[in-house]
């Protein structure tokens, strides 16, 4: 049976929702493990050789099977939407959430460059350090080795 023009655009429409908060979590929950791994740094050596590879670990799994995963899905979904709907593309309120996705995808991408060009991945455990999992720049002093 083929579904009628509103039960895909709902259907549609969950998923993308359910994605968005996918997505988000993820990245509400990688600055918590990244604490986890600074954390495990003052532990005595012994400690250090098993908690610093399981949080890389778990870091990794959670943005690599979780969180991208989910921001490319949640894209794809929100584009059927728009190819369902193109209306909402004269409208206000679609055009102030475009912004902010845009600006979301710029402060990320100037993000993920300044992490890669500064000391910051000798200390992040595989993945961008916290700062940098929400588009924003932490002062050079918090990736200095001292603070270890």
């Amino acid at each position: 049976m083929i579904l009628d023009t509103l039960d895909t655009y709902l259907l549609i429409k969950a998923l993308h929702l359910i994605f968005v908060i996918t997505w988000f979590a993820g990245l509400f929950y990688i600055p918590r493990l990244f604490v986890y791994h600074i954390e495990a740094l003052d532990k005595p050596a012994a400690a250090q050789a098993y908690i610093v590879p399981q949080l890389q670990l778990m870091t990794r799994r959670l943005w690599n099977i979780i969180t991208w995963p989910s921001a490319i899905l949640a894209t794809g979904f929100a584009l059927w939407l728009l190819y369902l709907q193109p209306i909402f593309l004269t409208q206000g309120w679609m055009h102030l959430k475009l912004f902010f996705v845009v600006l979301y995808g710029y402060t990320t991408s100037n993000a993920t460059k300044w992490c890669a060009n500064s000391n910051a991945a000798k200390y992040a455990p595989a993945t961008p350090p916290p700062s940098c999992a929400f588009g924003m720049k932490a002062p050079p002093s918090y990736y200095s080795p001292s603070s270890f």
